[in-house]
């Protein structure tokens, strides 16, 4: 966990010399969780065993274990089909989306709203597609 608030990083990185320099001096600062070791996290956080991980998010079985290996990458729908199978509230949902590598919810998208919208209110996989549907918004 890291020790340094991230205002405080981008102090110490302009007032570096060089990248060499500030990376080397705030190393365990700059260490990023990987998606699957924060996806094994929010599982046991969750108490959702992993064989059981594949059934409620409605993916593939081996798609599934491949994430938890980090053997694949997820998409952007999969992490939010993750966040939302979860329960997990908007902080978590967005964290887990950057270590995914991808953009956080963005209230101004009117998919990243209705998603969002459906995660804060507890809305199911099925009812938010069906929402998503009916707004002729991309399904997840």
């Amino acid at each position: 966990m890291p020790k340094t608030s991230t205002q405080i990083l981008e102090t110490l990185l302009m007032a570096s010399d060089t990248i060499e320099d500030f990376l080397d001096k705030n190393q365990e600062d700059c260490k990023l969780p990987t998606f699957h070791h924060e996806l094994r996290r929010q599982l046991h956080e969750a108490n959702v065993a992993a064989n059981g991980f594949y059934q409620l998010v409605d993916l593939d079985q081996s798609f599934c274990y491949q994430l938890l290996s980090g053997k694949r990458k997820p998409s952007r729908d999969t992490v939010m089909r993750i966040s939302l199978a979860l329960k997990l509230d908007m902080g978590t949902a967005n964290g887990l989306l950057k270590v995914a590598g991808h953009q956080p919810f963005y209230a101004r998208n009117p998919r990243d709203a209705a998603v969002m919208h459906g995660l804060v209110k507890g809305m199911t996989l099925m009812a938010l597609n069906d929402k998503l549907w009916s707004l002729e918004l991309p399904t997840l």
